[in-house]
């Protein structure tokens, strides 16, 4: 059994709900991962879950992690896109916690 208190959550950061006319996709995904950076100062990134339940019929984009990190400048940095529904934000949160919980905890 894992002992689940070694993973923490050290910044966030959202999008609030609502229409945003004046950003688009992009912008505003730049927005909410600069904050999050503002908060960890130079972070070491293992990877950027990205969470959208309709990027392929409202953006016609269906590779978004990849779309999103090469806009803000992180090419080389795996970006994985949850999917699932009204759910993907919380399944992209436990796969995220999943992943540092396996990498750390196999070491």
């Amino acid at each position: 059994m894992f002992n689940t208190t070694e993973v923490y959550v050290v910044a966030h950061s959202l999008v609030p709900g609502g229409r945003h006319y004046e950003k688009g996709l992009k912008e505003l995904f730049a927005d909410a991962f600069l904050k999050v950076l503002d908060q960890v100062g130079n972070a070491n990134l293992g990877a950027i879950y990205v969470a959208n339940a309709f990027s392929e019929v409202l953006q016609d984009q269906s590779v978004l992690g990849a779309y999103l990190t090469d806009y803000i400048g992180l090419r080389r940095i795996p970006a994985i896109r949850i999917e699932s529904g009204d759910g993907s934000s919380g399944i992209a949160f436990l796969e995220a916690y999943n992943m540092v919980r396996l990498v750390f905890t196999t070491a």
